[in-house]
């Protein structure tokens, strides 16, 4: 099984980033043949992600930096979580960033 490594990169190094809004991509999925894949939100939630587990798949995902994730896409990500209020999400967005060393 091939080495899964998520990290969080600029929406720049993201094609077709456009945070919040339908289709938008969020994510890009590198799978061990090195092939890349771009997801919007709606499109990572709906992978089957324990099969992907299984078979390993997905050398690589990266992610939009937490703070250009758009609350919307969040609540695409997290759905136990839509009831937030959008600045609750941006304060826990902002919190995950700070924790990792990224942004403001």
């Amino acid at each position: 099984m091939s080495e899964q490594i998520i990290r969080y990169v600029s929406a720049r190094e993201i094609p077709g980033s456009n945070p919040g809004r339908p289709a938008g991509n969020i994510a890009v999925i590198i799978d061990d043949l090195g092939e890349r894949h771009f997801l919007s939100a709606a499109n990572y939630r709906s992978q089957e992600h324990e099969m992907i587990r299984a078979l390993g798949p997905w050398k690589e995902v990266r992610f939009l930096t937490p703070l250009e994730i758009h609350p919307a896409d969040f609540r695409i990500l997290n759905p136990e979580q839509r009831m937030l209020a959008d600045e609750q999400i941006r304060e826990e967005l902002d919190r995950l960033a700070k924790s990792l060393g990224i942004g403001s």
